[in-house]
């Protein structure tokens, strides 16, 4: 089985139920390299207006969200940029890391995501509340981790 077969068929489907997730991708562990991912899905580099200190005007701040990924899976979801975590060009908040399951839960406006690190690999998928899966069940945090622990599970199952 290909890479994006399994993006295809673990991460996005769930029996005869499609649109699980919003947006899923299998990367390296070792480079966050992106073996396989649903369509308009990428680590990008962008400016991003923030608020400066005092408030009173914005200023742009360069991300890189292949770094800044790093470094929050290092450090427990957590990371020291000042435009937050950022994946595919979306601002996530740490809900709670689970050292024991290797898994970052996520939040983001009107939805969230999960990544889960296996031996050779991490698995993120996102989940959008507006968004349906085929089987009209709105799409959710619950399905959208069980999706990508899931697989992670597999995975592990063989080695990666």
């Amino acid at each position: 089985m290909s890479w994006q077969a399994y993006v295809d068929t673990q991460l996005l489907q769930k029996g005869d139920t499609t649109g699980c997730v919003e947006h899923g991708a299998l990367m390296s562990i070792q480079d966050l390299g992106v073996w396989a991912s649903t369509p308009n899905f990428s680590l990008g580099s962008y400016n991003v207006d923030l608020p400066t200190d005092d408030g009173e005007s914005t200023e742009s701040v360069q991300v890189n969200e292949l770094e800044i990924l790093k470094e929050a899976l290092a450090n427990k979801g957590v990371t020291t940029h000042r435009a937050g975590l950022r994946i595919n060009n979306e601002k996530y908040f740490l809900v709670n890391d689970d050292e024991e399951r290797h898994t970052t839960y996520l939040k983001k406006h009107g939805g969230g995501a999960c990544l889960v690190r296996t031996n050779m690999a991490v698995i993120f998928a996102s989940w959008n509340g507006a968004l349906a899966a085929s089987d009209g069940t709105p799409q959710n945090p619950g399905l959208c981790n069980e999706q990508c622990e899931k697989l992670a599970d597999y995975l592990r199952s063989v080695g990666y």
